[in-house]
Order: C-alpha cells, then sequence, then structure tokens
C-alpha cells in the first residue's frame, strides 16, 4: 500500500516527571496541529497514534519526537477507529456502516463480512483476540481469534463498547446513555451507575473514562470505584466528545467539539472530602500532617490530636498528647509542639512524649530524622542535626512554615510576606522561587511541592525544576503530601478535610 501526504506536526514533548505520576494534577494540554480531528484512538503501548480527520480521512502518527502525522490511504471515509495493543491490528467503521480491517501500517485493506446489519461501532481488545460489534439494532457480537471467524450473538443491547486487554471485561453504554459492565467472558452486562454517551476501558481495567451528553469528562478507577466529574480539574474545563487511552491508563486523547486533539498525562487526581472526620471529630480538624509512609495525623479545633493508619479508615484519638501541631519522622516518630511552643518528641506509636530542649511554634523534620526545622516566635527559622543535635539559628531566614524532604536535601519555606524561598539542604544557597504561598509542603523524594496561596487556591509544581500550576478543586488553607506525592492531604477554607490519592 502507498503512503502518501506527509502532514506536520509540532509536538509537545512532555517532561519525565509529568509521565511518571498519575497522581499529580496534570492538565490537558493541547495539541498544536494543522488538521482537525473528530475521532482518535491509540494503541496500548501508545506507540501507534490514529485520527480521523472531519472528512473522514486516516492519519497516522508513533511516539517518537520526531514523528509526524501521515496520511494513510483507504478506500472509504471512516468514522471510528480501533487498534490492537501493538498497533498491529485495525478495526474501523465506515461512514457507510460497515466494517474495515488491515494488519498494521502496511496491511491492505479489506472489507468484514456482514450480517445483514448495519455497524454502530466495533472495538478490539489490546492482545488482538476479541472483537466487539454493535449493530444497528443495538445487538452485540463478538469474533474470536483473528479475522477468518465468524460473528456470535452475545447478551446486552448497547451502542459502544470497550474491552480490557484480553477481552475478558467490558464496559459499554446502551442507546439510553445507561453504563453497564461485563465481569468476564461468559458474564451478562450488568447495569451500573452513571449516564454517558462514550466509554473507553484502559487495557489493564483500571482507568475508565467517559463522557456525557454534555460532553463532560467523567473518570473512575475500575469497577469498585466511583465517576468523577472532570469538569473542573484542568484547563480544557473536563470537556471533550470523544476519548483514547493507553494499556496502563497513563496516556489519554480527547477530541473536543471543535475538533482539537488534547493529551493528559494520566489520571490527575481528584480532591474528596474525608467523611471519617465528620463521624469521629466532631469539631474538626484544623492541620493535617502525613507522613512519608502513609501515616496521617491530625489536629483538632480543641487542640486534641488524632490518628488515621489508612487513607479510607476512621481517626483514633492520642489521648494526653501534649501537643497541638506534629510532624512525622520514620514510621511513627514524631516532634509535635504544644501552645507555649514547648517541643516534644516520641519514638514509637506506644512511648509518652518527651519534652525536648529549645522552644519553636513551628516545625518540621525530614523523614529520616536526621534534619529538624524550626520558626520561632519572632518567624526566625532554625536547624537542628538530629535528635541530640542543637538548635542553629539559619543566617538571614525569617518564616511561616516550612518544610522539608525525606533526606534533608531540599527545604522549602514561606516568609511573612508570602514569598517562597528553597534551600538546598543545610548549606546550599537560598533562592526565591516566582509565586507568592502562604504555606507550603514537599514530598520526601523532593519531586512534588504542593501549596496554597493568601486566597487559598491550590498549586503544584514537579520540585526545584518545575513551575506552580493552579489545581481547580475546593479551595485550601493547609496541606501535606506523603513521600512520592500520590496522597494529599489537606484542611479546606470551608474546615472540611479532604484527600487526594490516584
Amino acid at each position: 500500500m502507498k503512503i502518501f501526504g506527509y502532514l506536520f506536526l509540532s509536538w509537545v514533548l512532555l517532561p519525565a516527571s509529568v509521565l511518571g505520576s498519575q497522581c499529580v494534577p496534570n492538565p490537558w494540554i493541547k495539541q498544536t496541529q494543522t488538521e482537525s480531528f473528530k475521532y482518535v484512538a491509540t494503541s496500548a503501548d501508545n506507540e501507534h497514534l490514529w485520527g480521523i480527520n472531519d472528512v473522514g480521512k486516516l492519519y497516522h502518527r508513533g511516539w517518537q519526537p520526531d514523528d509526524v502525522w501521515v496520511l494513510i490511504e483507504c478506500p472509504h471515509t471512516l468514522k471510528t477507529i480501533s487498534v490492537s495493543g501493538d498497533g498491529e491490528m485495525i478495526w474501523a467503521l465506515t461512514d457507510m456502516e460497515f466494517i474495515m480491517y488491515r494488519n498494521g501500517l502496511f496491511g491492505d485493506w479489506q472489507e468484514v463480512g456482514n450480517i445483514n446489519q448495519n455497524w454502530l461501532s466495533v472495538a478490539v481488545s489490546a492482545d488482538g483476540t476479541h472483537v466487539a460489534g454493535v449493530t444497528s439494532n443495538n445487538r452485540v457480537w463478538i469474533r474470536e481469534e483473528g479475522i477468518d471467524k465468524d460473528w456470535t450473538r452475545r447478551s446486552g443491547t448497547l451502542m459502544r463498547v470497550s474491552l480490557t486487554g484480553d477481552g475478558q471485561f467490558g464496559w459499554g453504554v446502551d442507546e439510553d446513555q445507561y453504563v453497564y459492565y461485563r465481569g468476564g467472558f461468559g458474564a451478562k452486562w450488568v447495569r451500573v451507575t452513571g449516564r454517558l454517551k462514550d466509554i473507553v476501558v484502559s487495557a489493564d481495567g483500571l482507568h475508565v473514562w467517559g463522557v456525557n451528553f454534555q460532553d463532560i469528562i467523567f473518570y473512575r478507577k475500575g469497577k469498585h470505584d466511583y465517576w468523577k466529574d472532570m469538569h473542573m480539574q484542568d484547563n480544557m474545563q473536563g470537556r471533550a466528545k470523544q476519548l483514547s487511552v493507553s494499556g496502563e491508563g497513563k496516556h489519554i486523547y480527547g477530541v473536543n467539539r471543535n475538533n482539537d486533539l488534547w493529551y493528559l498525562a494520566g489520571y490527575p487526581g481528584y480532591l474528596r472530602e474525608d467523611s471519617w472526620v465528620t463521624k469521629n471529630i466532631p469539631v474538626g480538624l484544623k492541620e493535617v500532617t502525613i507522613g512519608a509512609y502513609g501515616q496521617v495525623y491530625g489536629t483538632d479545633n480543641n487542640d486534641q490530636l488524632w490518628y488515621n493508619e489508612a487513607v479510607h479508615g476512621s481517626w483514633e484519638q492520642i489521648v494526653g498528647a501534649p501537643v497541638t501541631s506534629v510532624t512525622v519522622a520514620g514510621e511513627d516518630t514524631l516532634w509535635g509542639i504544644d501552645a507555649e511552643r514547648n517541643i516534644y518528641y516520641r519514638e514509637k506509636i506506644n512511648d509518652p512524649f518527651v519534652l525536648t530542649r529549645g522552644g519553636v511554634k513551628f516545625i518540621a523534620v525530614s523523614a529520616d530524622g536526621e534534619h529538624i526545622w524550626g520558626i520561632n516566635k519572632v518567624k526566625i527559622i532554625y536547624y537542628k542535626a538530629g535528635k541530640s543535635g542543637g538548635w542553629d539559628p539559619l543566617g538571614g531566614g525569617r518564616a511561616k512554615t516550612i518544610s522539608v524532604s525525606g533526606k534533608g536535601e531540599h527545604v522549602w519555606w514561606t516568609n511573612p510576606n508570602d514569598v517562597v524561598y528553597y534551600q538546598n539542604g543545610i548549606s546550599g544557597a537560598q533562592s526565591i522561587i516566582p509565586g507568592l504561598m502562604k504555606q507550603i509542603t514537599v514530598s520526601a523524594d523532593g519531586n512534588h511541592v504542593w501549596a496554597v496561596d493568601a486566597n487559598s487556591k491550590v498549586h503544584y509544581r514537579a520540585g526545584l525544576s518545575g513551575s506552580w500550576m493552579e489545581v481547580e478543586g475546593a479551595k485550601m488553607d493547609w496541606v501535606s503530601v506523603n513521600h512520592d506525592g500520590s496522597v494529599l492531604f489537606g484542611i479546606g477554607a470551608d474546615g472540611k478535610t479532604y484527600y487526594r490519592t490516584c
């Protein structure tokens, strides 16, 4: 087959820090191009991206930085396309509502045997061994083990179907936009919550994306999650008319109502209220701290200390704790301060709190416990080298909040005027970071920094090399992040406690 008509594209390269995490608030990025696409599909390995333009012509591009869009000759005008995980099997629906098939980039197109019905949609599993088709009477048909097999009628009356990698599990929507799930090869389609006009699932089955009649994007992490509205999660206002997702959910492509192509590097995360605070702590929390290993401690509005050992668990009061604010080292080592600025230390979870030397109004400790930073009543920054070290003032440093990474190599603080500072460990030079923030927190690995500004808006940056990105959602007055940026806890401007996970 002849390939012709190179269409050049200015492709946006994404930093490794963005591609490596699915929990940070990655923005949708509009792809710069000269062609408009009404439909897009990616292979599970993300090596092959296919697009159908607004007049039904088919284009392909790879993922390498120097790849360009290439017009792929097809004897028919196309409506939709589905591709196997390695990009070697392409199934397409024409505008005449019959199905075409080809092997990879250089195969020949062939019309797939019909069953005397027009087709509404077609989808192939990532391993290429299962193909689901829906006919114009909304019946679901399956082909197994390749192009030469016959269609077999299966249960269900749907309009769109998407299959997991081996074709065993499926998601679908019917003509009334109700959502259905199939829990195995022999299982029946069962209606689940939600109303969507289109749906797609990653090959691993853990990432399900859909759009409703208003083109608002919804996401859920597999069968046992719930739908989350992406309308306020990104700069695209959470809207697309069609989506495609890679095998592990790390790459999402969307086409909006203007036929613009957008890209998202994984699920951006979602802030939700911690309902256990309302159940367990009637007065609510005023501060929350999450340790590198996921331990969560909170101080309530009566200055009582609480502990939560799991993100979705209940809160338990630590009776008799003489502290109003804590910071976590190791698994359960705590440093804390009370209302009189006295400093306390606790080695293990059942040990008593011991009064130590010094007095500060704010304290932060590295995950390894070797680097302790404090702020006194006149906002001067002090440093202490581990439990046995003495407190020494940081020359010229004044702050109201401070945070330190796991081994002490990254120190971030906000000064009394909300100016953000960064220092590389105890001996590094101080740098002013653009952007005014009233509170700041850094992950133990140093790669994730979260902050809130004077208006309680939340901001994120991918470490020192990143730049501030405003995060849509609930306004926060306090945030704390775990070791790799995958879990965030915070106190909202509304006084409620929120968390954000993958």
